[in-house]
């Protein structure tokens, strides 16, 4: 649960660790695909410094989720409007956004994701 620079074998190394992750597992309604924009409650209660979010389809959606993720955090980040969804992909760039954001600003990025169920994921990083 921790990234690294250039030598694993040393603290002094380590970028980021994950410190939360919150993974959906209901079993997806294959017939409906209902979304419901919950992602408040599976974010921790005290707001990281950036929010990257990910899930539309449309962009009706997105601009939806974007206003509704700007609520809960002013500071946010969507790949949607260059690269639109990237399915399993999103959460894995959203990470690699993340980590490549934290600074002396930064210091904690939640990645939240919906998939085409409409199941809602988070990935706390945080920089070490």
């Amino acid at each position: 649960n921790v990234f690294f620079k250039a030598n694993p074998t040393s603290k002094d190394n380590v970028l980021a660790k994950v410190s939360q992750v919150i993974i959906n597992s209901k079993l997806p309604q294959l017939d409906t695909q209902e979304i419901k924009r919950d992602w408040a409650t599976i974010l921790p209660e005290n707001k990281a410094d950036l929010l990257i979010f990910s899930g539309a389809f449309t962009p009706k959606e997105h601009q939806l989720d974007k206003a509704y993720c700007e609520s809960l955090n002013p500071q946010t980040f969507s790949f949607f409007e260059e690269y639109g969804n990237m399915g399993p992909a999103n959460i894995v760039l959203g990470l690699i956004k993340g980590i490549k954001s934290l600074s002396d600003e930064v210091k904690t990025v939640d990645v939240i994701d919906r998939d085409v169920y409409g199941r809602e994921s988070l990935i706390r990083v945080e920089k070490c």
